[in-house]
């Protein structure tokens, strides 16, 4: 579930950009899956749409939380808010 202001959502991985171990700052493109202590650039598809900004405009609608039944499993930042056709 993605959460964010008042909003809880489905969420949905399109695709995973790269991946940054925090210990070792390695940077791998195009990874294939996340383990723990990683930060992670992802494109997600929330549905349905909600009102959302990226971070860097207004931190408050940018801020988002990731959880699978009662664990975050995430925390992060709007980076880009992409346009479907």
């Amino acid at each position: 579930m993605f959460h964010a202001h008042c909003v809880a959502a489905e969420v949905k991985f399109v695709k995973l950009l790269e991946t940054v171990d925090k210990a070792t700052k390695r940077k791998k493109p195009n990874p294939v899956f996340v383990s723990n202590n990683t930060i992670v650039t992802a494109h997600l598809m929330i549905t349905p749409p909600s009102c959302l900004e990226s971070f860097s405009f207004c931190p408050q609608l940018g801020r988002f939380t990731l959880r699978d039944e009662d664990k975050t499993i995430g925390i992060g930042k709007v980076l880009e808010i992409l346009k479907t056709e």
